[in-house]
């Protein structure tokens, strides 16, 4: 399967997403987020909640790209 120019940006978008939420996640987990007042903590998580939707809604359009031709 050839991919489209937009399908190759959707998926190189995927990947850098996937990466800065796995980082985002770790700090999440560590002493230091524990530390921030409660208001940047929240901000964070819910930063946190909105990459995961926008994973899914890539993930979805990545598999409907074959399928689609």
């Amino acid at each position: 399967m050839s991919l489209k120019p937009h399908e190759q940006r959707a998926i190189a978008e995927r990947e850098e997403l996937h990466g800065k939420l796995t980082d985002l996640k770790a700090f999440l987990a560590s002493e230091e987020f524990s530390k921030l007042p409660h208001e940047e903590s929240g901000l964070l998580k819910w930063q946190a909640e909105a990459m995961e939707d926008y994973l899914v809604i890539l993930d979805e359009r990545i598999a409907r790209f074959d399928k689609s031709e």
